[in-house]
């Protein structure tokens, strides 16, 4: 990639326009646009305003063969940064999942005690009490599965 479509494609990604480029190096919009469009080159002093605007270095910008450096390792950070954030939602999707289950099931064993209970024996209130320990149980072994491993 050459020089012109390097700044071209840097001021793009700035999302500025090439007037506001211009005040910034405290040069005419034309002069910008001259470089972008490979009439002129900018000046040492402007290149190195514009390695600093564009937080990258001066032998990217001249160099047609170098690759950026800063381009690569932003791009690698923002990809990794995007991996967490999709890892972090699904761990957190996994533990509301995980807690609406639990409550869904404790509410339909109370529920279903409560009606047996009343209409049939104390032997159902038994196996409520069982069950609400294998559901504590569970609960703790899939807590610590999911939760407590990273």
């Amino acid at each position: 990639m050459e020089l012109y479509e390097k700044l071209f494609l840097l001021r793009k990604e700035k999302n500025i326009t090439q007037q506001e480029l211009a005040e910034i190096l405290n040069v005419s919009r034309q002069a910008v646009s001259r470089w972008e469009m490979n009439v002129s080159v900018p000046s040492m002093e402007n290149l190195i305003l514009l390695s600093k605007f564009y937080e990258t270095n001066i032998d990217y910008l001249v160099n047609d063969n170098l690759e950026n450096e800063v381009n690569i390792k932003k791009e690698t950070d923002n990809n990794q940064k995007l991996y967490s954030e999709k890892k972090q939602e699904k761990k957190s999707r996994q533990k509301i999942i995980f807690i609406g289950i639990f409550l869904i099931i404790s509410v339909v064993i109370l529920f279903l005690g409560t009606f047996l209970n009343s209409s049939v024996s104390s032997a159902f209130f038994l196996l409520d009490v069982v069950l609400a320990i294998f559901v504590i149980f569970i609960f703790r072994f899939l807590w610590l599965r999911f939760f407590k491993r990273n």
